[in-house]
């Protein structure tokens, strides 16, 4: 079987995985053998390393020697999901497809790809599953289409993914509105078309006449051009038309608003003008102008979605099925979606609850902090209500349910958070209000123009000066300048594997002067090891057998590291028989229950250590004895220091705050130059979450479930632990990668975004102005205006694209 080794520091510090090729902490060995073999840094690298030989697919480590990592490669997942949910056939309506063979295809973003050997890989599964016809993935995002027969299920695909360390997040085919997009962008590309044909048959009639055309001809060539204008006015400018009515009628002035009034404006004239055999006509500038404004907002449109507006929420989707307890008292895998009111399911120990209900069975205590803030367990019992989002922490409880989805507790809060991410930041509420201001600006100077120049007899001239004017202002760039550098920085972020709610945190970051950070598994490894045990227990109690029943529920990292090592000491032998009653679970503290006869608490050790490890003690609850104690260390990541650094240059103070012992954080605080008055030791996440309150312009980084309360209290909360689901519902955003270095990176892009900004304002406005003078002085024509408008957006698009040689660096190498 596979056993872990409870030691090797001298190999650890300097080995990597041999299937990740991440830094390894603790070491993983096959069978426990150490000499000359393979070493891995968890237990699902080692898995997937197995399952790989066993299937003939060495070849991959060779691939991915050879590769370039185009994402960040990550230790895999150990993960042990059936996925007997994705047979549902309500499930497999909403994701899945069927193409014009009758075969089934559905689409996974896959967790953890990252070089050409996870290619080579996801395209070589149809050789070994027989009901795979076809796989495909797109590298650059991380998305599998797979195409199997009709009757083959869909679990046993996600089971097969994750047996190579891939989590498979399914897709609908329709995700993000693809499709729709696809529509649009057609019937804008037919419009462009029109608009194209048109603006160059009237050129050609207009080059005529300016080259001396006259007469009779010059009047044919006029009508036709008038009637090919047509097209042009009522179907490829109809976009013009929507917008502008729609602010108009929302009592808006948007920057459609002149466009529109500057083609219908010279449109009328120049109809004018021919019914009365004139010469200043301007159906070649129109037709022109609604060509390079169509061609532009197409070209945007296509930069946007590939370069800047590229959605990166998919990746943090996931789908977990409850157990439904049918009529004949069966288990049956389900989705929570699909549940109805009245349903019963089983929701077993250390699980999330999904639903709003009512307890039936069973007895237990939850971890409410994700609602309320409170880290001590509250006791339930049947004829209880429990709300979704809370923990169950001890028993198997059964529950009916009376609300799912939106309609409970939880589903309200999200809903309050998705209104939030749609809440434009501070200078983008600025920028849209100069905006509006400047349309009416123009609109004022065009009419004023117009008037000054009708009232002298220079109708044509006033026309054109006016037209010119509004179509050199129209203020797009400014429109573009704030919103696409923020979203950008988002886009950034998202590379880095962070998750940030909306672009106002983007800001909010900027505007920070101190940041607090929790100190396990942030500054450090999280990954203990115990270090030494002083066993005082009597000869008939197995110290290693209490200790992991009383541990194996939790899910902290020193209950991880003392079921490690206590496995260990078993040889990988349990005692079945020994059962637990009574677990509760104390964040920051520790676990109690009752086992082999006797009241035992694992908790932190109440004494002062001299020592730089954290202490566990094994206590008896009735006399308070002191049974064993456990000795375990975790190490400082290695770029920890150079992230505190960033963050000092970038102005912002650093502290540090933790639940151990003040010995301990006083070493790491040494070893990051943090001087003794920003750390503090010994906190609840109660005490944490005051602390926060007393800074109003700090940024917290802690855990999702237990430092939810201080998230919540702090200018800018960054999850960094648990669940991408638990963590974006406490926190403003989702750190998913390990360490405080891509937090720094973030803290980074937040101020280069900021400078972006501002540099794509002064160049809007700089363009604004300069193109307002040309046009009133008559340096502008209508035509070169329609030009000269859309560089100026080009020009936003391309400082933003380009933004700062630190932005590019944090989106490349500084991970």
């Amino acid at each position: 079987m596979f056993e872990k080794c409870p030691t090797d520091q001298a190999t650890s510090t300097s080995r990597i995985c041999s299937h990740c090729d991440s830094t390894i902490i603790v070491p993983f060995y096959i069978n426990g053998e150490s000499e000359g073999r393979e070493v891995f840094c968890c237990a699902g690298c080692r898995a997937v390393f197995e399952i790989l030989h066993q299937k003939g697919l060495e070849r991959y480590y060779d691939i991915k020697s050879k590769s370039e990592a185009v994402h960040d490669a990550t230790p895999a997942s150990e993960l042990n999901s059936r996925f007997i949910h994705f047979d549902d056939d309500d499930f497999q309506k909403e994701y899945i497809i069927k193409n014009d063979k009758g075969h089934k295809v559905v689409r996974f973003y896959l967790e953890g790809v990252h070089c050409l050997a996870c290619l080579w890989l996801i395209e070589k599964i149809p050789q070994f599953v027989p009901g795979i016809i076809f796989s495909r993935l797109d590298l650059g995002k991380a998305i599998a289409t797979i195409t199997f027969k009709e009757d083959f299920p869909l679990s046993k695909i996600g089971f097969e993914l994750q047996q190579f360390g891939y989590r498979p997040h399914i897709l609908k085919i329709d995700e993000n509105g693809e499709t729709q997009f696809q529509k649009e962008e057609r019937s804008m590309l037919i419009k462009i078309g029109v608009a194209a044909a048109c603006a160059g048959n009237i050129m050609l009639f207009a080059i005529s006449i300016y080259a001396g055309v006259s007469g009779k001809m010059a009047n044919i060539f006029s009508w036709l051009s008038f009637f090919i204008t047509i097209p042009v006015m009522s179907y490829s400018a109809l976009p013009f038309y929507q917008s502008a009515y729609g602010s108009l009628k929302n009592k808006i002035l948007s920057i459609d608003v002149p466009v529109v009034f500057a083609i219908l404006l010279a449109f009328i004239y120049s109809t004018f003008e021919l019914l009365n055999q004139g010469t200043h006509m301007y159906f070649d500038s129109i037709t022109s102008l609604v060509f390079l404004l169509l061609s532009a907002r197409f070209i945007l449109r296509r930069m946007q979605k590939s370069g800047i507006g590229a959605d990166q929420l998919e990746k943090f989707f996931s789908f977990d099925a409850v157990k439904k307890i049918n009529e004949d008292g069966e288990e049956v895998e389900i989705l929570p979606k699909y549940l109805k009111r009245g349903d019963i399911i089983r929701v077993t120990s250390n699980s999330q609850i999904p639903v709003d209900g009512v307890i039936v069975k069973g007895n237990s205590n939850l971890n409410l902090s994700l609602l309320t803030g409170e880290s001590l367990p509250v006791e339930i019992k049947p004829g209880d209500l429990v709300y979704s989002g809370t923990v169950n922490l001890d028993s198997t409880l059964e529950i009916r349910v009376d609300s799912i989805g939106s309609e409970t507790r939880l589903g309200q809060i999200l809903h309050r958070i998705e209104c939030e991410s749609q809440n434009k930041s501070q200078i983008v509420r600025i920028t849209d209000k100069i905006g509006k201001y400047f349309v009416y600006i123009v609109l004022t100077l065009g009419l004023l123009v117009f008037t000054y120049f009708a009232l002298r007899g220079e109708l044509s001239t006033g026309i054109e000066r006016a037209l010119g004017l509004i179509i050199i202002s129209c203020p797009c760039a400014l429109a573009l300048a704030t919103p696409l550098a923020l979203s950008y920085g988002l886009k950034k972020a998202a590379d880095l594997g962070i998750f940030v709610k909306s672009d106002d945190i983007i800001e909010r970051i900027y505007r920070a002067k101190e940041i607090f950070l929790d100190k396990t598994g942030t500054l450090t490894y999280g990954l203990f090891q115990v270090v030494k045990v002083d066993d005082q227990t009597p000869q008939d109690l197995n110290l290693y057998e209490i200790t992991y029943a009383l541990e194996a529920k939790s899910s902290h990292p020193i209950a991880k590291a003392l079921k490690d090592f206590c496995l260990s000491k078993l040889n990988g032998t349990l005692n079945k028989e020994i059962f637990v009653h009574n677990y509760k679970e104390y964040p920051g503290v520790g676990v109690t229950g009752e086992c082999n006869g006797g009241k035992y608490k694992l908790i932190k050790a109440s004494d002062n250590f001299e020592s730089l490890e954290n202490v566990v003690e094994l206590k008896c609850q009735v006399s308070e004895n002191i049974l064993a104690r456990f000795f375990l260390k975790d190490n400082l990541r290695v770029d920890s220091l150079k992230a505190m650094d960033t963050m000092r240059d970038l102005g912002l103070t650093p502290y540090m705050i933790s639940g151990d012992r003040r010995e301990i954080v006083s070493s790491i605080a040494d070893s990051l130059r943090i001087p003794p008055g920003n750390y503090i030791s010994d906190l609840k996440p109660e005490d944490k979450a005051k602390i926060i309150g007393e800074h109003p312009f700090s940024i917290m980084v802690g855990d999702g479930a237990n430092d939810a309360i201080a998230l919540v209290k702090s200018l800018v909360g960054i999850a960094v632990h648990g669940s991408v689901e638990v963590s974006l519902r406490a926190a403003d955003v989702y750190n998913s990668r390990p360490g405080v270095l891509p937090i720094s990176n973030l803290i980074n892009i937040a101020h280069e975004t900021i400078k972006v900004v501002k540099r794509n304002l002064i160049l809007s406005l700089l363009y604004n102005v300069i193109g307002v003078l040309g046009a009133l002085l008559g340096h502008i024509t209508p035509l070169w205006a329609a030009i000269f408008m859309p560089l100026s957006s080009l020009t936003v698009i391309l400082s933003t694209i380009y933004g700062t040689k630190k932005m590019r660096q944090n989106s490349k190498g500084g991970r």
